[in-house]
């Protein structure tokens, strides 16, 4: 049987691609705070809807290209 964390690490695994981010030290605490500010769940929904807003894409949504 497998554990909660055990299905959770393969679920991620299967439906989410990973993107590492180097920013400046300090710019890390600075994004979250404006985050959480603007109402985000969590820093990666906010670097997420900012990309989608810059380059006028929905992520969520499955393209052509795909």
């Amino acid at each position: 049987m497998k554990s909660r964390i055990q299905y959770n690490a393969e679920f991620v695994r299967n439906n989410y691609d990973r993107i590492s981010l180097q920013v400046p030290k300090g710019y890390k605490e600075k994004l979250q705070i404006e985050a959480t500010l603007r109402g985000f769940k969590s820093l990666n929904a906010f670097i997420v809807d900012a990309i989608e807003k810059q380059c006028d894409l929905d992520l969520r949504k499955k393209t052509d290209r795909e």
